[in-house]
């Protein structure tokens, strides 16, 4: 199933970014008009995904998965066609529909399936895993699928763009028509019958758990990242007061713990994995419980991702190019491959991982702040106390846009919920490590 999801998310990974830039660099279109253009695969999704998940409970996945492959790639070669002057009512949006559609066939079993491989006590880790695995698809098609179709660097801005296009998209649609043959060969139409795995399941008990300290981690590790180590310094160049400085801060910080208090509150009535996913599903109705998984996983989640790879990459080379070269590209896919693979394997492993990765962010940020304190010889005058000027600065528009970013920093307080029903006693611990989790790291903001 794990296959299967890899080349689904890779095949129609290029095209979400592809698309996107075709639109404006080749047909004309505006930049909102082309970030809209596919807003109809939300709304089909939506829709049908309900539908699609109930058909495969009564005949099994494996039709669907093998059949929505392929109507996705028919809607992918059908994009492929949109060249300068396309209208979008004629040439874009047959497209869009049938790709939607597509995915609105074989997404909901796919998860469902997914989770149903697994033992009802290790749900939340395959959850994990298969979200892994498909941002993993998704990320390697947006950086290997574009190349393999020649399209370089200077072509993004160039009528070249076109040709280039056709061909990623064509081994788009090759990619998805390969993962409708591998759910036909490898998925069990049994995997969704509760009654085939009654026998397996029943008196088996889960020993493996997260530890409320590792669910700590887990929201202090997902918080500390690339925001707070590269933002700082663009708003010191607007923002030279101390004070100013640490009412950034700690602004944002009061908003996450807001957030934090509200998520701590729906995680002890609802104590399961799954995040948004789980919440909004319980509150409202799956289908949108299912759209907002599906955005975080092909946005939400491979965003950041994609971005902390980027950023380590970036930070190693500059570290190391007077001893050796790196490849920017390379060393970012190792390392989303080597996490997945360390997450992947095991209860004990992922913990351990991320409770050293959490001691090391946090030893960082400490260290740094003693070698300041220790080692400057001709410290700055420091005044915590607000003075003239000040409250000019916290109304500007520079404190602002700083907050955008100081938000940005704080993304992740949420990230316990993921794995809420996998931490000890999770209606009752969960909310703690919500809420000491952000203070933690509002302490060392």
């Amino acid at each position: 199933t794990n296959a299967v999801t890899f080349f689904v998310y890779g095949g129609f990974g290029a095209l979400f970014f592809l698309l996107v830039v075709h639109l404006q660099v080749v047909a004309g279109f505006g930049p909102i008009a082309s970030g809209s253009s596919l807003l109809p695969v939300t709304v089909i999704m939506l829709l049908l995904s309900s539908r699609s998940g109930a058909l495969a409970a009564r005949i099994g996945p494996r039709l669907q998965m093998s059949a929505g492959p392929l109507v996705a790639a028919l809607g992918v070669l059908l994009l492929a066609r949109v060249g300068a002057g396309a209208s979008y009512v004629v040439d874009v949006l047959p497209g869009v529909a049938v790709f939607g559609l597509g995915l609105a066939i074989m997404v909901a079993p796919l998860t469902a399936a997914a989770l149903a491989a697994a033992p009802p006590e290790h749900a939340g880790m395959a959850s994990g895993v298969n979200n892994a695995v498909a941002r993993t698809g998704g990320l390697l098609a947006v950086a290997a699928i574009p190349l393999l179709a020649g399209i370089g660097v200077d072509s993004y801005d160039s009528p070249a763009f076109a040709d280039g296009y056709r061909h990623a998209l064509w081994i788009s649609a090759a990619i998805l028509v390969g993962a409708g043959v591998l759910a036909g060969l490898v998925v069990r139409n049994d995997l969704l019958d509760d009654d085939a795995d009654a026998d397996a399941d029943a008196g088996t008990q889960t020993s493996a758990r997260y530890t409320p300290a590792t669910a700590i981690a887990v929201v202090v590790a997902n918080m500390v990242g690339t925001g707070v180590f590269t933002s700082l310094g663009y708003q010191i160049i607007d923002i030279k007061s101390t004070f100013v400085l640490l009412m950034l801060w700690l602004v944002g910080g009061i908003a996450a713990l807001c957030g934090a208090l509200t998520y701590a509150e729906l995680a002890s009535r609802l104590p399961r994995s799954g995040g948004e996913y789980n919440f909004l599903s319980q509150l409202y109705h799956p289908s949108l419980g299912f759209v907002s998984g599906w955005v975080s996983l092909t946005v939400g989640f491979a965003a950041p991702t994609a971005l902390a790879a980027m950023t380590f990459a970036a930070y190693l080379d500059s570290s190391v190019s007077h001893l050796v070269s790196v490849n920017r590209m390379t060393a970012a896919l190792a390392l989303v491959a080597v996490v997945t693979y360390v997450h992947g394997r095991n209860h004990k492993a992922s913990g351990g991982l991320q409770n050293w990765f959490t001691v090391l962010k946090v030893l960082l940020i400490v260290g740094f702040v003693t070698l300041v304190g220790t080692t400057v010889e001709a410290p700055q005058t420091v005044n915590l106390l607000p003075t003239d000027g000040d409250g000019t600065l916290l109304l500007s528009s520079a404190f602002a846009i700083s907050l955008i970013y100081v938000n940005y920093a704080y993304t992740g307080w949420n990230s316990a919920t993921y794995i809420a029903g996998e931490v000890e006693n999770p209606s009752k611990s969960v909310p703690l490590v919500l809420i000491g989790g952000t203070a933690v790291v509002i302490l060392l903001y």
